[in-house]
C-alpha cells in the first residue's frame, strides 16, 4: 500500500470515528397520552348518557407506567391538580351521581395527602395509575434504576384548572404553586435523573438561542433522564417562567412561543394543518411533539396517524401504541415503519444511524 493511500486510509477511519456525537434533537420517539389514566369508574358513562351527555372521547385507559415504559415508549402525559392541604378530592360527585362509593381505601388514603393529585378530570375521569403525582415520580424512578443507562423519557405535563359543572373547582395554580410543583418534582428525581433548561443552556445564551445556535445536549448525555415539558396556557406560561427569564432554575421547559427567549420545545399537534411549520421548526433546531390521534371508539383518521408519523415531529403521542389495552378501529398500532418505538430522526442523521437502548 502506498503512503498516500494509507495516509487516505486512516483520514477516512479519523473522520468517521470523531464523527458528531448524536444529540437529543436527532431522535424520535412514541409515546402515549394521559398516561396514568384508567378506565372511568363503573356506571359513570350510563350517567352521563342519562344525562346528555356524551363520554364515548374518554373510554380509554393505560397500562400502568412501568409497563408502558417496558414496552419501549419513552414519551409520557401527566395531569395534575393542586391540592396543597390534601382531601380536596376526597367525595367525587360521581359517587353522589351512583350513590355508591367508588374510591378504594388506599385511593383516599393518597388522596388525604398533601401535594398534587395525577388525574384527569375532577368529579368524573379521575381513575388514575398513579393519584398522588409523587407517586407516578416515584415510578418514573424506580424503572428508571433498573435501566440505567434508558434513552431520555419526555414527560408533557399538563396542570388542571377546571372540572365539571357543579363540582369541585380545582385551584388556579400562582407562582408559589408553581415553586411547589418544581419541588415534588425534584423531592423525588435527583438532579442526574433530570434534564433542565440549566442543563441546555449556554453561557450568556437565552435558552432559545442555546438551542438554535449551539444545539442540544448529546444523546450520550442525556441518557438516564427525564425531560419535562409544561403544556400550560398563555397565562400559566407567564407564572411560570416570571422571575426566571430562560427559565433558569426551573425543572421544566414549557411550550413558548418560537420567537421567545423560553422556546427550545414546541407542541403542534396537529400534523395535517402544521406539517410544513413542523419542518421548519425542527430544521431550525427546536424539539416538535405531535399527536397522532385523538381518541374515539369509532372516529379514527389514518390519514392523521400517517402524517404524524411522516413529519419531522420528534415526539408522537398516542393512545394506540402496541398493546395498549384500545385498539385503533383499523387494528395498526401506532410505531414506526420497522415497528420500533424510536429511532434515529430519518431527516437529521444519516441512513445507517442506529440507536440501541
Amino acid at each position: 500500500m502506498s503512503f498516500r493511500i494509507l495516509f487516505i486510509a486512516l483520514f477516512w477511519f479519523c473522520s468517521t470515528a470523531t464523527a458528531e456525537p448524536l444529540k437529543l434533537n436527532q431522535i424520535q420517539w412514541i409515546g402515549s397520552h394521559n398516561s396514568y389514566k384508567q378506565a372511568l369508574p363503573d356506571g359513570v358513562s350510563h350517567y352521563m348518557q342519562q344525562q346528555g351527555q356524551d363520554t364515548s372521547s374518554l373510554q380509554y385507559q393505560h397500562l400502568p407506567l412501568q409497563q408502558q415504559l417496558e414496552l419501549g415508549l419513552r414519551h409520557l402525559e401527566l395531569d395534575v391538580v393542586a391540592d396543597p392541604e390534601g382531601g380536596m378530592y376526597l367525595k367525587p360527585a360521581a359517587e353522589q351521581w351512583l350513590g355508591k362509593s367508588l374510591l378504594s381505601a388506599e385511593h383516599k388514603a393518597k388522596l388525604q395527602q398533601p401535594g398534587f393529585k395525577a388525574f384527569h378530570i375532577p368529579d368524573l375521569d379521575f381513575a388514575s395509575h398513579c393519584p398522588l403525582f409523587q407517586d407516578c415520580l416515584r415510578q418514573l424512578l424506580q424503572w428508571s434504576l433498573q435501566h440505567k443507562n434508558h434513552l431520555p423519557v419526555v414527560i408533557l405535563l399538563n396542570v388542571k384548572e377546571s372540572g365539571v359543572a357543579g363540582g369541585i373547582k380545582p385551584r388556579i395554580l400562582t407562582t408559589e404553586d408553581y415553586a411547589l410543583l418544581d419541588q415534588e418534582i425534584r423531592a423525588v428525581l435527583p438532579e442526574d435523573k433530570l434534564l433542565t433548561p440549566d442543563f441546555v443552556r449556554k453561557p450568556g445564551l437565552s435558552l432559545q438561542q442555546s438551542v438554535l445556535t449551539k444545539g442540544w445536549p448529546s444523546l450520550a448525555s442525556s441518557r438516564g433522564r427525564f425531560v419535562f415539558l409544561f403544556d400550560g396556557q398563555p397565562e400559566q406560561l407567564e407564572l411560570y417562567r416570571k422571575q426566571h427569564p430562560s427559565l433558569a432554575g426551573r425543572v421544566m421547559f414549557g411550550n413558548y412561543p418560537p420567537a421567545s427567549a423560553e422556546a427550545a420545545m414546541l407542541l403542534q399537534n396537529q400534523p395535517e394543518q402544521q406539517f410544513e411549520a413542523i419542518g421548519q421548526l425542527v430544521k431550525q433546531g427546536y424539539i416538535v411533539r405531535t399527536r397522532s390521534d385523538e381518541f374515539h371508539p369509532t372516529v379514527y383518521s389514518t390519514v392523521r396517524r400517517d402524517t404524524a408519523l411522516q413529519s419531522a415531529a420528534q415526539i408522537i403521542s398516542t393512545d394506540f401504541y402496541p398493546q395498549a389495552p384500545q385498539q385503533s378501529p383499523d387494528g395498526k398500532a401506532v410505531q414506526f415503519p420497522d415497528q420500533s418505538l424510536w429511532r434515529c430522526h430519518p431527516q437529521l442523521t444519516q441512513a445507517n444511524c442506529v440507536i440501541s437502548e
